[in-house]
């Protein structure tokens, strides 16, 4: 039986859109910033967490859009699905801190969000307004989830519970390959 999230300290609007997921874009392309930038690795995240059926908001301090859309961009043979466009959404940071912006964008859409860094750490961090660190005590239990690459490239992550039964085994039709002019 599926647990009620309101009995878990969850306010009734904090997660609407169980469908929306946002990436932190800058964490998946350069590995927590330990390599150089790598925009196959953010595409393959991408592509993996569409293929589940969610629409991606990819967060990060460079405009991530032309390099996930270039018709130059060799797909990698761990990428299976093609990048939907219409279920891709890319938001550049206006702070130095991705965590900052990808905390604003998911407390906006409330949805549920990756990162491997530690959002922990803004939960009394001034940078942070006051109604979104009361929201992300809440939410940071069930909904801040963290991924990995295995040693073929692909992109792995735990999807909440919620999402797995809002999902409930969806998928959407498959897009036909992005072809740019």
């Amino acid at each position: 039986m599926a647990s009620d999230p309101l009995q878990d300290g969850l306010q009734e609007d904090d997660i609407l859109e169980l469908g929306v997921c946002v990436l932190d874009g800058d964490d998946v392309s350069t590995s927590g910033g330990t390599r150089a930038l790598d925009a196959q690795r953010l595409r393959a995240a991408v592509c993996a967490l569409q293929s589940q059926g969610l629409k991606v908001l990819v967060v990060g301090r460079r405009d991530f859009e032309p390099l996930l859309t270039s018709s130059e961009m060799v797909v990698s043979p761990a990428a299976t699905e093609p990048l939907d466009v219409s279920r891709l959404h890319c938001i550049q940071c206006v702070n130095a801190d991705t965590l900052v912006d990808l905390l604003k964008a998911a407390f906006d859409y409330r949805c549920w969000f990756i990162t491997n860094g530690n959002v922990a750490g803004l939960l009394s961090d001034w940078r942070l307004p006051g109604l979104r660190q009361s929201w992300l005590r809440r939410v940071l239990k069930d909904f801040h989830v963290s991924f990995e690459f295995d040693a073929r490239g692909s992109f792995n992550v735990a999807l909440p519970s919620s999402v797995r039964e809002h999902l409930g085994g969806r998928r959407p039709p498959r897009p036909p390959p992005l072809r740019l002019a």
